[in-house]
């Protein structure tokens, strides 16, 4: 057996139905995930367990036998493409799930610790994107210009009603470009949320500036209005709110405290685009 490969991978779960049931007690060992799955020929033809191969010794039957004759071949699997829900359902049943393809071949396995989670967002790609993204490629025209630079930017303005866009590579430059762009520089401090993804403090790190947390409030998990006023210091020069899991901080309220204290307000919406404060979009 390939002694190199790494537990939990696909490769350790898998076992010919011509192997002995020793072979099987080798491999389950070696994986310590409890179960194999049992193919001939690359085709799927049902799991063996722990509990299967403990069952078989009780019966005084041997190590030798081949693992065809011990084999649940009544399983669970699932067809390639089955949704995230589907596979959580199935997992409610069993730890290890196989997944195969077309010709009943496994490509993939479900456990609970790889799938049986919540999405934050599931992407939807069922209009024009492969082809846009193949005429771009074919274009030559892959980096900082193109003519799908120049609609990205002109549909971004006309959907969010927003006076100009500017494409860069990913939020944390958009942050980060902000910052340096209002003039933002070393020693100055910017207040951010505690409950947020990384960027708006690594831009502000970027900058030079030294990040000041305030806490959410618990109902709306956005910047707490009452902690944003009592964190503003002599040195505070900005605010950035974010907007997370697409529900809008309060910006009336923010923008109330940013004008009575001179402050720049620089929105983060990388998870909220398309959402509404107060009729207009965020940002």
């Amino acid at each position: 057996m390939n002694t190199t490969i790494k537990t939990g991978s696909l490769q350790n779960l898998i076992i010919e139905s011509s192997s002995s049931v020793l072979d099987a007690m080798n491999l389950i060992d070696k994986n310590g995930l409890g179960i194999c799955f049992v193919v001939k020929s690359r085709k799927l033809e049902g799991i063996l367990t722990d509990g299967d191969i403990r069952r078989h010794l009780i019966a005084n039957k041997d190590t030798d036998e081949i693992i065809s004759n011990v084999i649940q071949k009544k399983c669970i699997f699932l067809k390639v493409g089955s949704d995230i829900k589907t596979i959580q359902e199935y997992l409610a049943k069993t730890d290890y799930i196989p997944i195969v393809n077309e010709e009943n071949n496994i490509v993939d396995f479900a456990s609970r610790a790889r799938f049986h989670q919540i999405p934050l967002t599931q992407p939807i790609l069922n209009g024009n994107e492969l082809e846009y993204v193949t005429d771009c490629i074919s274009s030559g025209w892959i980096s900082s210009q193109g003519k799908y630079v120049n609609l990205f930017e002109e549909s971004f303005e006309e959907y969010t009603g927003g006076n100009s866009a500017c494409a860069v590579s990913n939020g944390t430059v958009a942050l980060h470009l902000a910052l340096i762009a209002l003039g933002v520089k070393p020693g100055d401090e910017v207040i951010v949320p505690n409950l947020t993804f990384a960027a708006p403090v690594n831009a502000v790190i970027y900058s030079g500036a030294v990040p000041v947390l305030v806490d959410v409030n618990k109902n709306t998990m956005s910047m707490d209005v009452d902690e944003l006023q009592n964190s503003i210091t002599e040195k505070t020069v900005a605010i950035i709110p974010v907007h997370l899991y697409g529900h809008p901080a309060p910006m009336r309220e923010i923008m109330e405290v940013a004008k009575l204290n001179n402050l720049i307000v620089i929105e983060d919406c990388a998870e909220a685009l398309g959402s509404f404060s107060e009729n207009k979009h965020v940002g």
